[in-house]
């Protein structure tokens, strides 16, 4: 295949399962015919810095945050770090002005890439079902 999209699987920085099964996603993609994925090290509120508390990058990224400050969520400030890790490479996609490919570390290939989706793709698309 000729990957012309960059590949990104999320990880959590300080969790070994996390990275044990990033690496598992980039087998999986590999043999699926989807080469050159890179790990991303995503925010995790435990992780020193760089990393700093999610509500200091809302912040400075001029975030809101209220959405996430409900009892919706039952780990606030992991579903933060969750969002701003996909904002994050969302942000890498728009000023490389290219599509990128984000998957969950627990993402599998079950099969062959087809890259004619890439042609049918203009924003954003997600495979599988979320959690």
């Amino acid at each position: 295949m000729n990957n012309h999209f960059e590949s990104f699987v999320i990880v959590v920085p300080n969790i070994p399962e996390s990275l044990e099964s990033g690496q598992e996603m980039k087998e999986s993609a590999k043999n699926a015919s989807l080469d050159d994925v890179q790990i991303f090290f995503g925010f995790h509120p435990t992780k020193p810095d760089p990393y700093k508390h999610p509500l200091e990058v809302f912040e400075k990224e001029n975030l809101n945050p209220e959405n996430f400050l409900s009892n919706k969520f039952s780990r606030i400030p992991n579903a933060m770090c969750c969002f701003l890790s996909h904002f994050t490479l969302w942000k890498k996609c728009i000023e490389k002005n290219k599509p990128l490919f984000i998957f969950e570390h627990d993402a599998r290939f079950i099969r062959d890439f087809d890259d004619r989706i890439i042609d049918k793709t203009t924003h954003c698309c997600t495979f599988g079902k979320p959690s």
